[in-house]
């Protein structure tokens, strides 16, 4: 019997994964969709600049809560001051 290799968690980096970073944090994360853009172009940017054909589902996560605390963050400071 041949198995299936299970579901890969690398996935071959598009510009389509940013409209899916953004739809995700929009959804889950309840931020306004002009601060997910920015976030989405803070990973693509990086991940752009590693080089990697493939990129772990894991990596890419990572990226995202990352750069959302940075903004978000920003964003408080900003409206703070």
């Amino acid at each position: 019997m041949i198995r299936r290799p299970p579901r890969s968690t690398l996935f071959p980096y598009t510009t389509l994964f940013r409209s899916r970073i953004v739809a995700g944090l929009v959804i889950k994360y309840d931020i306004s969709r002009p601060t997910a853009r920015t976030i989405a172009a803070m990973v693509e940017e990086k991940i752009f600049s590693m080089g990697l054909s493939l990129v772990p589902a894991s990596l890419i996560k990572q990226l995202v809560l990352g750069d959302a605390a940075v903004v978000l963050r920003a964003q408080r400071q900003l409206q703070t001051a």
